[in-house]
C-alpha cells in the first residue's frame, strides 16, 4: 500500500507538472512545486521504512551534488544556482524514490508503465483532436507542451510499449493499432532530433524483432498495410517533405536552419563560458542570464544549450561535467551487466528503450530542464535499477535521520522557493499596471526582503522607488541587481532611466550604451533610449548610428522567420518594428530616401499592421515621386 500511495502522488506530480507548463515558461515555480512534492513522498517513505540506496550511481549522484553546491557558492547569479540547486537535489531524490518503489515492490513498474501510457496516450488523443486544425495547416504538434520538441520528447516513454508488446503480446490488433497513432503524432511533431534518436534507440529492438516480423503472417500483413496507410497519409502534410530534407542541410553551414544554427551558437557559448570559468562553471542554472552577454548573432540566443552535458560543463566546470558523465557510464555500465534480466522483461525493454532515446535526445535538446520530463527520466531511471539490482548491489543506512533532514530541508527550500517566485510574480503584475497600488507593491517589496540574493528584488525595489521618485534608492537598488547579475543588462538600462528623470543626460547617455555593450541582442529599448538621448542632445547622426546599430542587431532574416512564432507570441516583432520604423524616419528626415524606403519596408515585415510604418511609406513614396 506504501508503494501505491508514494507512486500516486509521483504520478500527480507529472500531471500537475505537465499543466502548469502551460502556464508558466519560467520554470522556477514547477521545480518548487516538484521538490515539494518529492521531498513530501520521500518523507513519507523515510518514515515507513528506511530508503536503500545502489552503491555506486548513488556515491556518483552525490558527488554531483556537491559539485553543483560548490559551484552555486561561487555563482555568478545565486537567484538562479538556487532554482537549480532545488532542481538537480529533487532529481537525485526522485532516482531514489523510483529505485525503492521498484525494488519494494516488483510489480509496481507494470502499474506504472500501464498508468503512464494510457495517461500519455489521452493527453495525445485529446491534444490532436483539439489542434488538428493547426497540424493540418503545417504547424508541428506541441500538445500540451511550449515546443514540439518535448512533445516529442514525452512520446519517447510512451512508444516502445505498445511496440514491443505488438510484437511479444497476444492483442495486436490493439497494440498495433496504438503504436501507428503514437507514431504517427510522433513524426507530426517535425522534431528531428526525437526522429534520430529514437531510430537509434530502437534499432536493437527492430534486430531483434525481425525473425517475429518474417515469420508470422499476420504481423506482416499488419505492418505492410498500417505503413501503406500511414505512410502517403503523413506525407499528405506538405511540410513534412521539406522538413525531412532539411536534415542533410544541418551538416553545412550554408545550409543550416535556424534550428541548426541556434544549437550551434549555444554550444559556442557553452564552451566560451567554460573557458572563462573553467574551475566551478558560471554557477548551475546561470547559462540562460550568461548565454545574453556571449551572443554573437541575432535571434540565436537560447536559455538552456541544447546539450546537457556542455550545460552542466558551461555551469559547474570540469568537474561538474566528469562526476556527471561518470554517474551514466557507471549506469549504462550497470545496466550491459544485467542485460539478461532487461531483455526477459517486455516492461523493462520497453523503458529501457525510452531512457536510451532520452539520453540521445538532451545531446540535441533541452528535455532534461523542463520540471515534467526531468522527473520522467529519473523516476523511469530508478524504476529501472530498482528492479534488476540484487540486495548485495545496495546499500542501507544504519540510521535515516540524516536522509530525513535532507528531505525536509528541500522541502523547506521549495515552499520558500515557490512563496518567493509566486511574490515576485504578483509583484511585476502590480508594478505593470496602468495604476500602481503603491500598498501592495511595498507589501510584496517586504516578503521579499527575505531573498537578497535575488536580483529580481532590486530590480522590483529600484522600479517602486523609481515611480515613488525616490531616485536615489532607486540607483542604489538596480546596482545591486547588476552586482547579483553581472549578464543581465536591465539593471544598467534602469539605472540610465534614473539618470534621465535626474537630468544626468551625459552619464545616462553612457549607461545605455553600457546596456547595448552587453546584451546587444536582447532587448529593442536599449536602443530606443540611447537613440532618445542623443536626439535631446540635439546630435542626429549619434541618434541614426545608434538606430543602424539597432537595425543590424534585429534583421528580418532566416533566423527571425525560423522563430518567428516565439517572437509574435510575445509581442517582440512589434517592439522591432517600431525601432526600424524610427530608423527609417530619421533617415528621411537626413535625406536618405532610399535607405528610409527600405528600412520603413523591413519594419512592416515584422509588423504588417504597423500604422505608423504605413503611413511613412505612404510619405516617402510620395516623396521619390516628385
Amino acid at each position: 500500500m506504501t508503494e501505491r500511495i508514494s507512486g500516486f502522488f509521483i504520478f500527480l506530480t507529472l500531471a500537475i507538472l505537465i499543466a502548469f507548463q502551460a502556464k508558466y515558461f519560467d520554470f522556477a515555480i514547477p521545480t518548487a512545486i516538484l521538490g515539494l512534492f518529492v521531498s513530501a513522498v520521500g518523507l513519507f517513505l523515510t518514515r515507513k521504512g528506511t530508503l536503500v540506496f545502489p552503491k555506486k550511481i548513488t556515491l556518483l549522484f552525490v558527488l554531483f551534488l556537491l559539485s553543483v553546491f560548490i559551484s552555486a557558492i561561487f555563482s555568478k547569479v545565486p537567484e538562479e544556482s538556487f532554482q537549480s540547486l532545488i532542481f538537480y537535489s529533487s532529481s537525485f531524490f526522485i532516482f531514489l524514490i523510483g529505485f525503492n518503489l521498484a525494488g519494494s515492490d516488483k510489480k509496481f513498474i507494470n502499474l506504472w508503465q500501464y498508468s503512464l501510457f494510457a495517461f500519455g496516450t489521452a493527453i495525445v488523443l485529446y491534444s490532436i483532436i483539439s489542434e488538428y486544425p493547426q497540424i493540418s495547416s503545417g504547424k508541428q504538434f506541441v500538445g500540451p507542451f511550449y515546443w514540439y520538441n518535448q512533445m516529442a520528447g514525452f512520446l519517447m516513454y510512451l512508444i516502445p510499449l505498445p511496440l514491443i508488446l505488438f510484437l511479444v503480446g497476444k492483442k495486436k490488433l490493439l497494440w498495433g493499432s496504438l503504436s501507428l497513432f503514437l507514431l504517427g503524432s510522433f513524426v507530426l511533431t517535425y522534431s528531428r532530433a526525437s526522429w534520430f534518436s529514437l531510430i537509434l534507440a530502437l534499432t536493437p529492438l527492430i534486430f531483434l524483432a525481425r525473425k517475429a516480423v518474417t515469420q508470422n503472417k499476420k504481423i506482416l500483413a499488419i505492418f505492410v498495410i498500417s505503413f501503406a496507410i500511414l505512410i502517403p497519409l503523413i506525407f499528405s502534410f506538405g511540410f513534412l517533405g521539406s522538413r525531412v530534407k532539411s536534415i542533410v542541410s544541418e551538416l553545412r553551414g550554408e545550409t543550416r536552419t535556424p534550428s541548426g544554427n541556434l544549437r550551434i551558437a549555444s554550444f559556442r557559448s557553452a564552451i566560451e563560458i567554460f573557458k572563462d570559468n573553467p574551475a566551478f562553471g558560471v554557477g548551475p542554472g546561470v547559462f540562460g542570464e550568461a548565454g545574453r552577454a556571449y551572443q554573437k548573432l541575432p535571434w540565436l540566443y537560447a536559455k538552456y544549450t541544447h546539450n546537457h552535458f556542455l550545460q552542466i560543463l558551461s555551469e559547474t566546470g570540469l568537474i561538474g561535467l566528469i562526476l556527471f558523465a561518470s554517474l551514466f557510464v557507471s549506469t549504462f555500465s550497470f545496466m550491459f551487466k544485467k542485460r539478461n534480466a532487461l531483455s526477459k522483461n517486455e516492461l523493462l525493454g520497453a523503458l529501457v528503450i525510452s531512457l536510451i532515446a532520452s539520453f540521445i535526445h538532451n545531446l540535441f535538446d533541452v528535455d532534461w530542464n523542463w520540471p515534467a520530463l526531468s522527473l520522467l527520466f529519473w523516476f523511469s531511471l530508478g524504476l529501472l535499477l530498482g528492479s534488476i539490482s540484487e540486495k548485495s548491489e545496495t546499500w542501507e543506512p544504519k540510521s535515516k535521520k540524516g536522509l530525513g533532514i535532507a528531505l525536509a530541508f528541500l522541502f523547506i527550500s521549495s515552499l520558500y522557493l515557490f512563496s518567493v517566485e509566486r511574490t515576485l510574480q504578483r509583484l511585476t503584475l502590480t508594478l505593470s499596471g496602468s495604476e500602481v497600488d503603491l500598498s501592495k507593491a511595498s507589501s510584496s517589496l517586504k516578503f521579499l526582503r527575505n531573498a537578497p540574493f535575488y536580483s529580481s528584488y532590486y530590480l522590483a525595489s529600484g522600479n517602486l522607488s523609481r515611480l515613488t521618485e525616490k531616485y536615489d534608492e532607486a540607483l542604489s537598488s538596480f546596482k545591486k541587481a547588476e552586482t547579483l547579475n553581472p549578464f543581465s543588462a536591465e539593471p544598467i538600462y534602469s539605472q540610465a532611466q534614473v539618470l534621465e528623470f535626474k537630468r544626468e543626460f551625459t552619464t545616462a547617455e553612457d549607461k545605455y550604451r553600457e546596456a547595448i555593450k552587453l546584451n546587444p541582442f536582447t532587448e529593442v529599448k536599449y536602443y530606443q533610449g540611447a537613440a532618445e538621448m542623443a536626439t535631446a542632445k540635439l546630435d542626429l547622426d549619434e541618434a541614426e548610428n545608434i538606430l543602424s546599430e539597432g537595425a543590424e542587431a534585429f534583421p528580418y532574416n532566416e533566423s527571425f522567420k525560423g522563430f518567428s512564432y516565439l517572437y509574435e507570441f510575445t509581442g517582440f516583432n512589434k517592439d522591432v518594428s517600431k525601432l526600424h520604423t524610427l530608423y527609417a524616419d530619421l533617415l528621411f528626415f537626413h535625406g536618405k530616401t532610399d535607405e528610409a524606403q527600405g528600412a520603413v519596408i523591413e519594419a512592416q515585415l515584422f509588423d504588417p499592421a504597423n500604422s505608423e510604418a504605413q503611413n511613412l511609406e505612404k510619405i516617402i513614396e510620395a516623396r521619390i515621386k516628385k
